[in-house]
């Protein structure tokens, strides 16, 4: 009920009363984490989802709970290390495979990803996640036709998925031969579903551009940076295109932006 409503308020204070009441749930401590990890607040959902595996070390439940925190933490080491108890004491742990698979993607390893990401698919086939996954580890190994048939499996079983529809335009745009309408196409959804997605902007800036229309990819690059300001790669973008159009000024100026961006980008927490 909570999780359809959204009503985090009033489910954590109904857990928190369920773990007054019966301090030794371990359940409740794992329902009460997820409300906290929904809010970004890792701190709480940390310690309440440590709790659950220190009262109840055999749910494998718990431990995709800690493993998640430490993924969005940029932790990867310790997410594998909880996502792999999560597989041994429950092989049929789809969420798990699949989300060590974004480990394994996050390390480069994308081999072992694909497979993890095959076990996710082998235990429910219509598990859109990993498919999306085990796409975008493709599409970084350089196999777009598997990349393709996967991102469209992942709209099929999840149409409202933005991310994938950009993955799709950009493999339409950098594949052989090149398909622009069906970048902007894919774009466009993108945006329809997100209309703050400053990715999708960028693509269909560079099928705009590739397409010869100058001023819709201006106008698509502006606002992907007036939607993310720190967006290193649509400031690139954009000054290739002003160069292009011999304003070398507003060209140095994003060239200059965009490397200092990019360079905190590499050097973040998160990067490492």
């Amino acid at each position: 009920m909570y999780f359809a409503k959204k009503d985090s308020d009033r489910a954590i204070a109904d857990f928190s009363e369920a773990i007054r009441l019966a301090p030794g749930n371990g359940a409740a401590y794992d329902i009460r984490g997820r409300q906290y990890y929904i809010r970004r607040d890792l701190n709480s959902a940390s310690a309440d989802y440590s709790k659950a595996v220190e009262l109840d070390p055999k749910d494998a439940r718990h431990y995709n709970g800690c493993s998640s925190v430490y993924k969005a933490e940029g932790d990867l080491d310790r997410a594998f290390a909880d996502f792999t108890k999560g597989v041994e004491r429950d092989p049929n742990n789809v969420f798990a495979y699949s989300a060590r698979g974004d480990v394994y993607r996050g390390k480069s390893a994308f081999d072992q990803a694909i497979a993890d990401y095959n076990k996710a698919i082998a235990i429910n086939p219509n598990y859109a996640l990993a498919y999306d996954g085990r796409a975008i580890a493709f599409k970084a190994k350089g196999d777009f036709d598997a990349a393709l048939a996967d991102f469209n499996k992942t709209i099929e079983l999840d149409p409202g998925n933005a991310g994938a529809y950009n993955n799709r335009g950009g493999i339409y745009l950098g594949r052989r031969p090149r398909e622009f309408d069906l970048t902007l196409a894919d774009c466009s959804k993108a945006i329809e579903i997100i209309p703050t997605d400053g990715v999708a902007h960028t693509i269909r800036g560079n099928a705009d551009k590739a397409k010869g229309d100058s001023d819709r990819a201006l106008a698509d690059y502006n606002k992907a940076i007036a939607l993310d300001p720190k967006d290193g790669t649509a400031y690139r973008k954009r000054g290739i295109l002003s160069e292009e159009k011999g304003d070398l000024a507003a060209a140095q100026a994003d060239y200059k932006t965009a490397d200092r961006f990019e360079l905190q980008s590499l050097t973040s927490p998160k990067a490492k």
